[in-house]
């Protein structure tokens, strides 16, 4: 490319455009990078699946001894 700077014609662009990309909009993979689908992140379980919604709370006379453990 004549009249064009070295370190210009390294600079990653956009696929969609061909913009080129400033170096924060340039990810980095250290060892390896792995491509997540949509539908890959969909399958994967919630992390609150595993709680307790507390609907409401009652008196302790009003709930029979034998749920609390003591008999």
């Amino acid at each position: 490319m004549i009249g064009r700077r070295a370190h210009e014609t390294n600079r990653p662009r956009a696929e969609r455009d061909g913009a080129e990309l400033r170096d924060d909009e340039v990810g980095k993979g250290y060892d390896q990078v792995i491509p997540v689908t949509d539908e890959e992140l969909a399958e994967l379980p919630l992390p609150t699946a595993k709680t307790v919604d507390t609907v409401a709370f009652v008196d302790r006379s009003s709930v029979d001894s034998i749920r609390l453990g003591q008999t």
